[in-house]
């Protein structure tokens, strides 16, 4: 077959245009390949950094944030602010600042939830201790070194569920130590050297539907220990030094549905000592 030079020019115009598709095509892909390798390497150091920013190197990195010996306040202030479980213990802080919690709670759609501060030399909180933990549902203290808690420390959490105070040199409490826990559901006192508590102490406390004291030297108890607990249904007193309990001592606890006493030296029961307890199913 006989080509002429007009056909031959055409054939080797459309050799060059394929050629140069195909060569963009391949530059296209490896540019985009380039571009998605970039990507992921940006993605994959941006969660390297938040990770780091989250646990510094004296935390580690778990579905919390513990850090354990070594840490310092400058340490607190360099955890990520999305922060919403922080573990705090065996450090060598006396003190607190106030509000030094408060950047897990501001501006951010994930706040603190869950602290403990444990095993070190707390010396003292203050109702600036846990300013701005408006989120905050678990709060534990426990083996530090604080002697008294100021009324209103806690008044700012309002959605706090459970309060475990254990083992502190703690020697008194007042009327105004559990104020503005309005959803507290769940008490712990445990180890406090605790000999007397103020009538009235819980009556802010209308959804407090536990109630656990544990080893607390008390000498006594009264009709108004209990005034404010409309909700609660569960009592645990173990290991309490009592050697009385007056008439209607729970008689302002109309859902008490448990009331668990154990190692008591009580010589006395008063006559009304259970009364109102219409609801009791276990004592």
């Amino acid at each position: 077959m006989a080509w002429g030079c007009s056909s031959l020019t055409l054939l080797a115009t459309i050799a060059f245009m394929l050629c140069a598709f195909t060569s963009a095509q391949s530059s296209s892909s490896s540019s985009i390949s380039a571009s998605s390798s970039s990507s992921a390497w940006d993605e994959f150091s941006s969660s390297e950094v938040s990770r780091n920013e989250r646990c510094p190197l004296e935390c580690m990195c778990g579905p919390c944030v513990e850090c354990s010996r070594g840490w310092n306040l400058e340490t607190i202030k360099s955890i990520h602010k999305t922060t919403n479980c922080l573990k705090l213990r065996g450090g060598n802080i006396s003190h607190l600042e106030p509000g030094i919690f408060r950047r897990f709670s501001i501006w951010t759609p994930r706040r603190l939830e869950v602290l403990t501060l444990e095993d070190f030399p707390l010396a003292s909180i203050s109702s600036g201790t846990f300013r701005g933990l408006s989120g905050l549902k678990f709060l534990r203290l426990e083996n530090l070194s604080v002697v008294s808690i100021p009324d209103g420390t806690f008044s700012g959490l309002i959605n706090l569920l459970m309060l475990n105070i254990s083992n502190l040199p703690l020697v008194s409490i007042s009327r105004g130590t559990f104020r503005g826990l309005s959803n507290l559901g769940d008490l712990w006192m445990v180890d406090l050297p605790l000999k007397s508590i103020p009538n009235g102490t819980f009556s802010g406390l209308p959804n407090l539907f536990w109630l656990n004291m544990w080893n607390l030297p008390l000498v006594s108890i009264s009709a108004g220990t209990f005034t404010g607990l409309s909700n609660l249904h569960y009592i645990r007193m173990y290991d309490l030094p009592l050697e009385s309990i007056p008439a209607g001592t729970f008689s302002r606890l109309p859902k008490l549905n448990r009331l668990f006493m154990r190692n008591f030296p009580v010589v006395s029961i008063s006559a009304g000592a259970f009364r109102g307890l219409s609801n009791l199913k276990l004592l």
